[in-house]
């Protein structure tokens, strides 16, 4: 504790502080232009990937409206990979009850990474159906009657 104080009340010390904080404030002046740059870049990807996919969207509603059919078959792959979504969640839930009775020992521990493994395949699954699902929903959703 003493050197800590002692370090603290040294001149030099405070002296190391300054120049340390003036080359920091001088480096990040210069590098202002080139961060507001780089991100600057990923801001303008993003108002075009922003505005293709708006227009995608509004183009396949238009398809949509064209055809009835095309409707149907829309809302049916909504209720498709939601419910398979569904599912999907409840066989990881039950896959998960089942592990805990596992007995313990090594067939034991095999069992139960692999089944975790399996869990997370099916919940990553059931994710991806669910947002697919909603993707479909959201078209449908958005039709003029």
């Amino acid at each position: 504790m003493e050197e800590l104080v002692g370090m603290a009340v040294n001149p030099i010390w405070w002296v190391s502080v300054v120049l340390v904080g003036v080359l920091i404030s001088i480096f990040a002046a210069y590098m202002k232009t080139w961060i507001d740059r780089f991100l600057g870049f990923f801001s303008n990807a993003w108002k075009q990937r922003s505005a293709r996919k708006n227009k995608e969207f509004f183009k396949e509603l238009e398809r949509l409206q064209a055809d009835p059919h095309q409707q149907l078959i829309t809302m049916s792959r909504a209720n498709y990979y939601n419910s398979r979504g569904q599912w999907s969640g409840l066989v990881a839930a039950m896959v998960m009850i089942m592990l805990t009775s596992l007995p313990v020992g090594t067939i034991g521990l095999g069992l139960f990474v692999t089944g975790m493994a399996a869990v997370f395949l099916l919940i990553v699954m059931a994710g991806s159906d669910i947002l697919q699902g909603l993707k479909y929903k959201n078209y449908v959703d958005n039709l003029d009657d």
